[in-house]
């Protein structure tokens, strides 16, 4: 069973999902501030301290963690998001990584909304402008 985390993310619905025998988890950090604040009500560094202590938690239980950067392309709420805000939550995800010794992620994705990846925006979303 695979535990994904796409909305209310903390160590009591981790500790659930346990409970019923989840094997792996999956973290999504969205990047934009308007799409975390709308779906769980918290700022994006509030919500990647959640991840960090769900994480945590899931390195303790040696369980395998997949990481996904939400809103990579656009956010339903905001519209397109720059380079420089899907850098940031990377980072802190690659980060938080760093400061756990997580040796248990086997994954790590970018993700578009629906919707928001054209050939144009993904063109231009390589070039980083």
């Amino acid at each position: 069973m695979l535990l994904r985390f796409c909305f209310e993310l903390h160590l009591k619905v981790f500790e659930a999902a346990i409970a019923a025998r989840a094997k792996e988890v999956a973290v999504f950090a969205s990047t934009s501030e308007s799409f975390t604040k709308s779906k769980i009500n918290c700022t994006n560094k509030e919500s990647l301290v959640r991840y960090q202590v769900v994480t945590s938690a899931a390195k303790k239980l040696e369980i395998p963690i997949r990481k996904y950067v939400s809103c990579a392309i656009g956010c339903p709420v905001k519209g397109v998001i720059s380079p420089s805000k899907v850098a940031y939550v990377a980072k802190e995800l690659h980060d938080m990584n760093q400061r756990l010794l997580l040796l248990m992620i086997y994954a790590f994705s970018f993700r578009a909304s629906v919707g928001f990846l054209t050939k144009y925006l993904f063109e231009i979303y390589q070039k980083g402008t």
